[in-house]
């Protein structure tokens, strides 16, 4: 959410997540699949926490597959969440289970 949405979608600032020096998903995938300068400046925007480098940041987030990469990962997810609970019997409960798991791979915010 941090690398697609906007900050009116999400309900924060673009790059939150990146001026508070986290290590997300996307942006180890980005270091993962990036040159040795993407990651030399993706390492050093976390270890900064700052918004400095945001553009250039997101730009090698989306041009690795970094976005993809974690979309998949989070459906992974979810699918491992929902079949974890598929021996319950059906309830409300087991059925609002199911749909907070797609809505985390889903929200916007």
């Amino acid at each position: 959410m941090d690398y697609l949405s906007t900050a009116e979608e999400m309900g924060k600032n673009v790059g939150d997540d990146l001026a508070e020096g986290k290590a997300t998903l996307p942006l180890i995938r980005a270091m993962q699949c990036g040159t040795e300068a993407e990651r030399t400046l993706i390492r050093n925007a976390i270890r900064q926490g700052g918004l400095e480098d945001l553009q250039p940041v997101l730009d090698i987030v989306r041009n690795t597959g970094a976005i993809d990469y974690a979309q998949s990962a989070a459906q992974q997810q979810a699918d491992m969440a929902i079949n974890a609970i598929k021996e319950l019997a059906d309830s409300s409960f087991k059925t609002t289970l199911i749909e907070l798991a797609g809505l985390a791979v889903a929200r916007k915010k």
